[in-house]
């Protein structure tokens, strides 16, 4: 009887000295350890079985940080934001989170102003979420603005290695950058078959080989359907030896699953091996995603003992398919001997078919490289013109699409509407978009991202910035989110001194200058539309 009373209290006390860890809370789901402050933050650590929830913003500035490692509990961020977490050692592993398994769960967690200097198997969020022989955990409703990350290999913006699932993650102003292999926007790669649902990137991606937007190198068959949808990639991503590509750098040679639906790409992509959507060699699915960017092969892709020269509009080279209701209205190119380009796909693996696909015809020189059977392929090459008319494409399901006539190309019906802004001044942005606008992200190209919560007002929004938050002459990248919608295209506005607003590409010279309200430079007569000129608007 008394050994089981001294078992009770030692029980009682560990307890007491645990809940002394935290602000409140018993580790369980249905209550939760309560996180306030970076040291208890740190104390997760000792605790990764057990369940977990933020209830403040947390500094991690000059703290000295240990990644979290072995987690298989859950993690509630409830929105709230952790910043500043320096990691410089230069070690694997790296991250917030260095590890997590199965059934771990990240969930609504905001990061911002993270920096890790790496080497292999990092992330931004978490090192690895599974990898070769653990399954991996969900990460979902997160975000991570204003981070970089710089390793070798494995390396990407919520996790390095993974073997989980991602879903509603967004990283908005984030660089990646790798001297190796699989380098990615969300993970370097996933070895378990995981997803990405709803998931975007904005920023810079540099790599060696297989370079990803959201997933660089995809080895194991997929667990659902549709491996990558409703995701959408911005920024410049770059490998300078291959394979590479706007949603997924390539998959492993056995997997036939990797299907990539409903996708869009405005980021500009380049290296050999290169598509808008994916490198060489996807194999699965492409049905129903659209490219903007401009596409750059800076050689032949060389791989063990064989060569390929050939690249696409969307993708370097295609094994197993369908490709379907896609199109591609940038500009693919090469300065390199012996390369090969096409509008669509470089190369496509014989019986394949590809239908109802479009492609700028004054951005490449044919829409289908080696593989042509036009038994097989249905590709169409149009004028930029005449890709700002939806009743000049012949989608399969049409409901699926919607546009602004005249405006933008075609954009998927559970896409939010392009933005419109009527004032940009050093003292606010404000502008118009469509019913439902939830979130607004906003970037400009000389400060930060601008995380601040924008004023809306039926399909009015406006956004007050705080003294010298913005630069005069500057550009601001601007992103809506709707409710249960994918991001919009983007919107672009320069900064002025007073009331007024130029719509601008970067680096152009706005004097004497006609632009349209998506920021692209209108070259000839406009015979349609709203137009900005010299900081006026003018109907044409």
């Amino acid at each position: 009887m008394k050994k089981y009373f001294y078992l009770l209290t030692a029980m009682a006390l560990f307890a007491m000295n645990v809940q002394a860890q935290f602000t409140g809370g018993a580790g369980t789901e249905a209550e939760p350890y309560q996180v306030a402050t970076a040291e208890q933050l740190q104390a997760v650590s000792d605790f990764p079985t057990a369940s977990f929830v933020l209830t403040d913003d947390i500094d991690l500035s000059d703290i000295v940080w240990k990644p979290i490692a072995n987690f298989t509990g859950h993690f509630n961020g409830q929105g709230h934001t952790i910043s500043n977490l320096t990691i410089e050692s230069g070690e694997d592993g790296l991250g917030l989170f260095s590890r997590m398994n199965t059934p771990g769960v990240i969930e609504n967690v905001v990061c911002r102003g993270f920096y890790i200097i790496c080497n292999r198997w990092s992330g931004l969020l978490c090192g690895t979420n599974g990898n070769w022989e653990a399954k991996g955990g969900l990460i979902k409703n997160c975000y991570i603005y204003d981070s970089t990350l710089e390793g070798t290999e494995f390396i990407g913006g919520f996790s390095g290695v993974s073997g989980g699932s991602y879903e509603n993650c967004y990283a908005v102003n984030v660089t990646i950058e790798g001297s190796g292999t699989a380098v990615g926007g969300i993970t370097g790669n996933n070895e378990a078959g995981g997803h990405y649902w709803n998931c975007m990137f904005h920023g810079t991606i540099i790599g060696t080989t297989n370079t990803g937007g959201i997933c660089a190198f995809y080895n194991g068959n997929c667990s659902v359907d549709n491996c990558f949808e409703n995701c959408v990639v911005y920024g410049n991503i770059t490998s300078s030896g291959g394979t590479v590509g706007g949603i997924m750098g390539t998959p492993n040679w056995n997997v036939n699953n990797s299907n990539v639906i409903n996708c869009a790409v405005f980021a500009n992509v380049s290296g050999p091996g290169v598509g808008s959507i994916g490198g060489n060699a996807v194999r699965g699915k492409m049905i129903r995603n659209y490219a903007t960017g401009n596409v750059t092969a800076t050689g032949i892709y060389y791989h063990d003992n064989w060569q390929d020269p050939w690249n696409g509009g969307l993708c370097s080279v295609n094994f197993n398919g369908p490709v379907e209701d896609c199109y591609f209205s940038g500009t693919i190119e090469t300065n390199a001997d012996d390369v090969k380009t096409a509008g669509i796909l470089g190369r496509n693996w014989d019986g394949v078919a590809v239908r109802n696909c479009y492609y700028n015809a004054d951005g490449a020189t044919q829409g289908m490289g080696d593989g042509d059977n036009p038994d097989l392929y249905d590709t169409n090459g149009m004028v930029p013109e005449d890709m700002l008319h939806l009743s000049n494409f012949k989608f399969s399901d049409m409901s699926k699409w919607q546009i602004v006539e005249g405006e933008t190309t075609p954009f998927f019906a559970n896409q939010t509407a392009p933005l419109k802004v009527t004032e940009c001044t050093t003292t606010g942005i404000a502008g118009t978009g469509e019913a439902g606008l939830e979130k607004i992200f906003l970037i400009g190209s000389m400060s930060e991202s601008i995380v601040k919560e924008a004023e809306i007002d039926g399909q009015s929004w406006n956004i007050t910035f705080d003294e010298e938050e913005v630069v005069e002459g500057e550009t601001l990248t601007v992103i809506g989110m709707g409710k249960d919608k994918m991001p919009s295209m983007v919107a672009k506005a320069k900064v002025e001194s007073s009331t007024g607003i130029k719509n601008v590409n970067d680096n152009e010279n706005v004097n004497n200058t006609v632009y349209d309200l998506q920021g692209r430079k209108i070259n000839g007569n406009a015979n349609h539309g709203i137009y900005i000129v010299n900081g006026k608007k003018i109907l044409k």
